[in-house]
């Protein structure tokens, strides 16, 4: 499972979920709305995360714009 973090407008970005070829991605929805989000539930937030990469290994998903990526944590504490 690839994630990424998208330009949204937030300090934090958006998570996505991305194809393993790199080409397609899915965002992470509501629940996850970024890798800090995810990370502080990591138990819980790879099931999800994991069945959004299984829809985009099915052939699902949207272009990947690499100007919209930005650093994975890009507001991290540490």
């Amino acid at each position: 499972m690839k994630l990424a973090t998208r330009a949204n407008g937030t300090p934090d970005g958006e998570l996505m979920v991305v194809s393993a070829d790199g080409r397609r991605w899915l965002p992470a929805g509501r629940r996850w709305p970024n890798l800090l989000t995810a990370i502080a539930r990591w138990e819980t937030a790879a099931a999800d995360l994991q069945v959004l990469a299984a829809r985009l290994a099915a052939g699902e998903g949207l272009p990947v714009d690499a100007a919209e990526l930005r650093a994975p944590l890009p507001r991290t504490w540490q």
